[in-house]
């Protein structure tokens, strides 16, 4: 009976735990967290050529003048209104202000004499690792349950 107790009482621990960040509202007060990505062209050397700056709730992205080639805009995944806003500057502008209502995958574009497309280099299409603490607490769990049946299997033969 204690061995059908605690698995049950553990399975409620489980389904307790995984419910309540499926359930959770945001505080009142938190203001979503977007992740803005910015895949800049390089031409084969380890710095950037995009000063990016947070302030607020916008990201200020500038392109370093000294390039190499000429810059011909921002590639910006998404539909401007729906995905993010435009503070200031515009797209074919040298620095630009933009808010994101989603996360976002910005590129800088520039005019590579003897290439066809967009000047970006990097393909990585990999995206970051994400989850919540439902897994670390359906294992504490599964421990626990494993740790009660020990104890309580010992606790009858002695």
């Amino acid at each position: 009976m204690k061995k059908l107790l605690a698995v049950l009482f553990c399975v409620v621990v489980l389904a307790t735990c995984m419910a309540v960040p499926a359930f959770a509202a945001n505080s009142p007060g938190a203001k979503p967290v977007f992740k803005v990505e910015v895949d800049s062209f390089s031409s084969g050397s380890s710095s950037s050529n995009v000063t990016t700056v947070v302030e607020g709730d916008t990201v200020k992205l500038t392109v370093d003048a000294k390039s190499k080639h000429t810059f011909t805009g921002w590639v910006i995944e998404g539909v401007e209104g729906v995905d993010y806003e435009i503070v200031s500057g515009s797209l074919t502008s040298e620095t630009i202000v933009i808010r994101p209502l989603t996360d976002l995958k910005i590129e800088e574009s520039y005019d590579v004499p003897g290439s066809a497309g967009e000047g970006s280099t990097n393909d990585s299409d990999k995206a970051p690792q994400t989850g919540n603490s439902a897994l670390a607490l359906a294992v504490l769990a599964v421990a626990g349950a494993f740790v009660v049946m020990v104890s309580t299997k010992k606790a009858v033969k002695a």
